[in-house]
């Protein structure tokens, strides 16, 4: 075993490198001092590579004026003014097509990606992520997190929207190790541990795979599972994309040896004005709400810290795409911009965060009916803004129902209010991302 030590790696092709070097201001924003792996498949050209090398190795000492809020949060040694400012990074390229035999070099293409970057990173321990993933913390808070170190795999859990047939779940059940198994091979069989996730329950997305923390020494053989159901179609089919390939693979191949992060994917960014929402007759929810296109990932440990966010850090990643004529005529959302370019501005600039909501899921899945215009559910994408996506989260679903023999069914979720010190270090990063002055 020649692997060793700890890296951030990711997959990228040429189409992703705009956002790679936004990653990487990112990580020089944040203090990152772990090398980083970019493992792609002979499709990133020598210009892509000169441009994430300049965005490493630059100087960079002018920083946003963001920086003034939030420098007291950083060590003395942060800026090094004499030399190159931020930290520089170290980047390597590892190129893994001729590693793969030609009769098979066509199997691994988007998602695929993914996998042959988790299998050919020299790193015994990385941390895997898009290059749209941004942190709110050092890469180095990730590996110290009390249950990866326990485990040797984390993994963090999407957006509770969505369901699936059933079937899906009693058809991974029936590919994991059975009895005989067990009996034969030592293989251990899949446990309520796995079993009793909302997945099964008939959740369609159940993890969010933009930043996977796994460490290779302890679970090669769950690794090499992970690669191979993503050729089986009946599998595969059933899921989008590396979403759930990773915890499934590990239970398919007998190891439960893994820790998801308890909170559900949250909507990051501002709460509606109350005057924007509010029922018929005129009074406020008791529910919050945020609609953003982002989501974002509350550490379970506190219920509190944002860890880090998707999609990129500009507050509508498909900015480009968007006519933003049509776009303010809805009138429904966003009602603060009143005209195409305030909507062009706003989509365009970093998404600011100030709060953060994680909405709740019902135990059995089911909506919450009530007669005050509550929220039914946690989660409501909003199709007209941000080219669809956009959703809307609530702090409380149900309230009280029409029959007096039942019983108010109000269900809370978590709101998180940042205080002005993390307020002003998402301003910061963000600027840092988006490259604003």
């Amino acid at each position: 075993n020649k692997c060793n030590g700890k890296g951030i790696v990711l997959s990228i092709a040429n189409k992703h490198v705009e956002y790679t070097v936004q990653l990487i201001h990112l990580l020089r924003a944040l203090d990152n001092r772990l090398p980083i792996q970019i493992v792609y498949y002979d499709d990133v050209s020598e210009e892509s590579k000169m441009k994430i090398v300049t965005a490493a190795q630059e100087e960079y000492k002018t920083l946003p004026e963001s920086f003034q809020n939030a420098s007291h949060l950083f060590n003395s040694d942060y800026l090094d003014k004499n030399r190159k400012g931020l930290r520089p990074q170290e980047v390597w390229f590892v190129n893994a097509y001729n590693a793969i035999h030609k009769s098979y070099r066509g199997k691994f293409s988007r998602f695929g990606n993914k996998l042959l970057a988790m299998m050919f990173t020299s790193f015994d321990e990385f941390m895997l992520i898009d290059a749209d993933t941004v942190m709110m913390k050092p890469p180095e808070y990730f590996f110290n997190l009390e249950q990866y170190k326990q485990t040797g795999a984390y993994f963090f859990k999407d957006r509770s929207v969505h369901r699936r047939p059933t079937a899906d779940g009693i058809y991974m059940e029936k590919m994991a190790p059975a009895t005989i198994d067990s009996v034969m091979f030592d293989i251990p069989i899949m446990t309520n541990y796995t079993k009793n996730r909302e997945f099964f329950k008939g959740l369609k997305h159940y993890m969010e795979s933009g930043l996977v923390m796994l460490n290779k020494n302890i679970h090669l053989n769950s690794i090499l599972m992970i690669s191979q159901i993503n050729f089986l179609r009946p599998i595969a089919g059933k899921v989008y994309g590396d979403k759930e390939l990773f915890w499934l693979g590990f239970a398919m191949n007998g190891d439960e040896n893994y820790y998801f992060d308890t909170n559900f994917a949250a909507a990051v960014g501002n709460i509606t004005p109350p005057n924007e929402r509010s029922r018929d007759d005129g009074t406020p929810h008791h529910s919050k709400e945020i609609c953003s296109p982002h989501p974002g990932h509350v550490s379970g440990e506190d219920n509190h810290t944002l860890l880090w966010i998707n999609s990129g850090f500009r507050f509508c990643h498909q900015a480009d795409e968007v006519n933003f004529e049509e776009e303010a005529d809805k009138k429904t959302r966003l009602k603060f911009l009143t005209n195409a370019q305030a909507f062009r501005n706003y989509y365009y600039e970093p998404l600011r965060i100030t709060h953060a909501i994680v909405p709740p899921l019902d135990d059995k899945l089911e909506n919450r009916k009530n007669s005050q215009q509550e929220p039914e559910k946690g989660w409501l994408l909003e199709k007209g803004y941000c080219m669809q996506y956009m959703w809307c989260a609530y702090s409380s679903i149900g309230g009280e129902q029409k029959e007096s023999i039942k019983k108010e069914n109000t269900l809370e979720g978590l709101l998180v209010t940042y205080n002005d010190d993390e307020v002003a270090l998402f301003n910061y990063l963000g600027d840092i991302w988006v490259g604003m002055d």
